[in-house]
């Protein structure tokens, strides 16, 4: 599927343009690429031209854990732990 095609499958509600992702956490849009860079806020899709869209319930959770006093690193890796979790392993028992 074409990335473009994805973009568009997606309601754009649910997406954020990564000015709209610095307005809402009150950081500017350079802080939000270098967070990117450091693999800490990575964009949900990136479009062809670079455009980095961001996942609103990502960025309302982030906004959430720094209002409870998280620090930026913390509160990411929070997001990523609970929405990147890894399946459980199925080990089979000696019969």
């Amino acid at each position: 599927m074409q990335l473009s095609l994805l973009v568009t499958a997606m309601s754009d509600s649910n997406l954020l343009a990564i000015g709209e992702v610095a307005t809402a956490l009150s950081r500017s849009i350079d802080t939000i690429r270098r967070w990117d860079r450091q693999g800490w806020l990575k964009p949900s899709v990136r479009q062809w031209d670079g455009t980095r869209l961001y996942r609103a319930d990502y960025v309302a959770h982030f906004k959430r854990l720094l209002a409870q006093g998280a620090a930026p690193k913390e509160a990411l890796e929070q997001i990523y732990a609970q929405y990147h979790t890894q399946p459980e392993k199925i080990t089979a028992e000696a019969s």
